[in-house]
């Protein structure tokens, strides 16, 4: 999989049993996207899809460091 931000190839580190890759990130953040009520481009509900996306550390610490990732609780 590839950073959503910057394009940089992140690789899988696990191997399941049947051959598949289970893409856990150690470098960054991988996580699955079920869609949003009112966005025009994804609906999970609709489509019965999802997006799995991956962002790198370093993208996550750039953005942190402009003040565009919010914590929250």
């Amino acid at each position: 999989m590839y950073c959503f931000v910057c394009g940089e190839k992140l690789e899988p580190t696990i191997k399941l049993e049947d051959g598949e890759d289970e893409f856990i990130c150690p470098s960054g953040l991988h996580f699955r996207d079920l869609g949003n009520f009112g966005s025009t481009l994804h609906d999970s509900l609709i489509s019965n899809q999802y997006f799995e996306i991956v962002i790198c550390d370093n993208c996550l610490q750039k953005n942190w460091d402009r003040g565009r990732l919010v914590p929250s609780r």
